[in-house]
């Protein structure tokens, strides 16, 4: 809008010019009639160079809508990952110390979770932090992984706290991820945008705590 402004402001002051400088040479029809030809010359140029910038200015407009979507959308995969990660270790750490567990069953959701969280393309990932805090989860569930199988046989106290604080610093690390991710998403969204990826966390985040009460279910009637 600014520049197309500028365009007709100039293209304006040009036909000023040049109607002063007509009028104070007195020139005759057929000498307007050049005058207005050559005006109209300048003014298609004028317009064909304000066309080709507009142009431009909307391909890098178009090109910026679609990266800023894309960050969106990897972020908000990273969120719901990280979140996937948060609630399964706060489920883990509520069995700790209870029986009738199914540690298997736990540990295959930690690994498949970190496999979720590697198949991301780190090129894709907008902020180096987040790749770091990628690398930590997926370290810490790896660890997790083999930790959660020791549960399988009664273990003493001690070694039953020591697992716990395991689980729920991997918790953490997946909270803080969750966290930055959403701190990036915000500063690249509209407020419209953030309320429907709220409401698209927090159904994805429903469904899987109605797959695990389903599941849980399944496994006392069994």
């Amino acid at each position: 809008m600014k520049q197309r402004v500028l365009w007709l402001s100039i293209f304006s002051v040009c036909v000023l010019i040049l109607w002063l400088l007509g009028w104070q040479w007195g020139l005759s029809k057929s000498d307007w009639a050049a005058w207005v030809q050559a005006i109209g010359s300048v003014g298609a140029i004028l317009v064909a160079v304000w066309v080709v910038q507009y142009q431009h200015q909307q391909n890098i407009a178009h090109q910026k809508e679609n990266e800023r979507q894309a960050l969106r959308g990897q972020l908000n995969v990273l969120r719901f990952v990280f979140l996937t990660v948060f609630s399964i270790c706060e489920s883990c750490a509520r069995k700790v110390g209870k029986n009738h567990v199914v540690w298997e069953v736990e540990a295959k959701s930690l690994e498949e979770v970190r496999h979720m969280l590697l198949r991301i393309p780190v090129s894709d990932v907008p902020d180096a932090a987040l790749i770091m805090r990628i690398h930590d989860v997926a370290d810490s569930l790896l660890r997790l992984d083999i930790v959660v199988l020791q549960l399988m046989e009664e273990r003493s106290e001690s070694t039953t706290n020591a697992i716990k604080e395991i689980i729920s610093a991997t918790s953490v690390i997946a909270a803080t991820g969750l966290t930055e991710a959403s701190t990036i998403l915000k500063m690249n969204s509209s407020k419209e945008e953030l309320k429907k990826d709220i409401e698209l966390l927090n159904h994805r985040e429903h469904s899987e705590k109605t797959a695990i009460e389903v599941l849980e279910k399944w496994k006392k009637e069994g």
